[in-house]
């Protein structure tokens, strides 16, 4: 039963050495790329009650939202073009 376990985590660690050319090595194919940062979205964010100025902290600090009206979308756009609108 160990001989198993021990043949199943090699070839565990080859499938994760694979011959795939953008990794840098068996720990960036078993985790996210994140170089870019860690990107948080707010699940149905009500904009219509917030200040311009809280609309823009929004719009900087989160990737997205989901199930934002079209006037919410377009307000939130319109501090950061980037804004993912999920439906």
């Amino acid at each position: 039963m160990r001989s198993r376990v021990v043949a199943f985590f090699i070839v565990l660690v080859l499938a994760a050495l694979g011959s795939d050319e953008t990794r840098s090595g068996p720990i960036a194919a078993l985790f996210p790329d994140t170089s870019e940062g860690i990107h948080v979205s707010n699940n149905q964010i009500d904009v219509q009650h917030l200040s311009d100025a809280q609309v823009r902290f929004a719009a900087a600090h989160y990737a997205g939202a989901q199930k934002p009206t079209l006037s919410d979308a377009q307000r939130l756009s319109a501090y950061n073009l980037n804004f993912i609108v999920l439906h």
